[in-house]
């Protein structure tokens, strides 16, 4: 017959030195078989982390939980790090922005500094057919005032209010009710 835990009120199979595996653990840790009760979770053999219902694996957690325990100290994943925002060159003279949580941004969240100022000038992301121009030719100046709205729809290279002039002239012409 197996012997049982000489813990207080343990009725698990001993382990080492007379005691189960939990309590020899325990007072390898602390020096003291008894100086905590065994978690609910324990003797559960289920996760004890909310609606966790994985297998036990260590600590009262189960193995996804004790790892992220040990990795980050909570069993809750962090919060993804927003780099600061940064700012560059590329070699083609515009300046790129780190903004993640634009919506134009790409895949690594930069933006155009340029494309972002019109977006953000706007109240809108820019439409695909959509492109910034530098007035001054000088793709670092970003001034509002310095970039106009173009749209590469057909033809392509039209001003916006070009084309809205010439919108209002065709429908004059052709539907004068649609103005109205």
């Amino acid at each position: 017959m197996p012997l049982l835990c000489s813990a207080f009120d343990c009725d698990r199979k001993t382990k080492a030195h007379g005691l189960c595996g939990g309590h020899y653990q325990r007072f390898l840790k602390t020096g003291s078989a008894g100086a905590a009760p065994l978690r609910a979770a324990a003797l559960s053999r289920e996760c004890s982390v909310g609606d966790c219902a994985k297998p036990l694996h260590a600590n009262g957690l189960c193995n996804s939980h004790n790892w992220r325990m040990r990795k980050y100290g909570s069993t809750e994943l962090p919060k993804k790090a927003v780099k600061p925002l940064t700012t560059w060159v590329t070699k083609f003279g515009y300046r790129v922005v780190y903004f993640p949580e634009h919506p134009m941004a790409n895949t690594s969240g930069n933006i155009f500094e340029h494309r972002l100022v019109m977006s953000e000038h706007l109240g809108r992301p820019l439409m695909p057919e959509e492109n910034v121009h530098h007035i001054n030719g000088d793709r670092l100046d970003n001034r509002l005032e310095n970039l106009e709205l173009w749209s590469k729809a057909q033809p392509a290279g039209q001003r916006v209010d070009d084309k809205v002039s010439w919108a209002i002239e065709l429908l004059k012409l052709y539907k004068p009710e649609a103005l109205a």
